[in-house]
């Protein structure tokens, strides 16, 4: 409930600061410049490309995941990315059981839907610092952040 007040309370913020500026679009577009240089979220929040590289660049102990299939990997993954196919549950499972809830986890699939998933299921089982691209890797792709072959 606290972290839909939050988002609830940063969605007013920047329609509110668009409305002022006379700037219009959704607040991904208009605000892209401030979000670029705050890369403080709350976490279990989206980060778009330009917050999400930041952090990847600024916090040397962040794990990336890739939730996609390994056919959607095929076209190309953020580099150092681990790989863990959302539809695969067990192995989703399996593998989150031997992370360290303490670390910082940047998720990401195609679309932003997936990793919004991955999120709720890593909140629940008491991770503290997880973040998904907004967006996913489309988003990643059309402002030309860089890939890499799986």
């Amino acid at each position: 409930m606290k972290s839909l007040a939050i988002r609830l309370l940063v969605f007013f913020v920047l329609m509110t600061s668009m409305q002022a500026c006379g700037q219009t679009g959704t607040p991904s577009q208009a605000g892209a410049s401030t979000e670029a240089a705050s890369t403080e979220a709350p976490p279990f929040s989206a980060l778009s490309p330009a917050q999400f590289a930041e952090r990847m660049k600024t916090d040397s102990q962040v794990v990336v995941v890739d939730v996609r299939t390994a056919d959607e990997c095929q076209q190309g993954i953020i580099p150092g990315a681990l790989l863990l196919d959302f539809y695969q549950e067990e192995k989703m499972k399996q593998a989150m059981a031997n992370w360290d809830p303490s670390r910082t986890y940047l998720v990401y699939c195609r679309s932003g839907g997936r990793s919004g998933q991955t999120l709720d299921l890593m909140k629940a089982r008491g991770f503290k610092r997880v973040y998904h691209l907004e967006g996913g890797m489309n988003a990643w792709s059309r402002v030309g952040s860089p890939v890499t072959a799986p």
